[in-house]
């Protein structure tokens, strides 16, 4: 929430996905790339990270447990 309170223009862009899936839980990695305007300072900023998101399915719908 404060992350948007603090950006205008915002971009997202995911790349880099890696998936494994094994039965009923699955682990998603993926690169994301933000580039936005800060509003504080006026200026363009890029900010790039890894996530990792793990879900599992429970009466036929996939659920996210846990993420970084």
């Amino acid at each position: 929430e404060q992350y948007f309170a603090m950006v205008e223009d915002l971009r997202i862009e995911i790349d880099d996905v890696e998936m494994a899936v094994i039965g009923d839980e699955a682990v998603v990695s993926y690169t994301r790339s933000d580039e936005f305007v800060d509003r504080q300072t006026g200026r363009p900023a890029d900010v790039t990270v890894r996530l990792t998101k793990t879900l599992v399915r429970h009466d036929g719908e996939w659920r996210l447990v846990a993420g970084d």
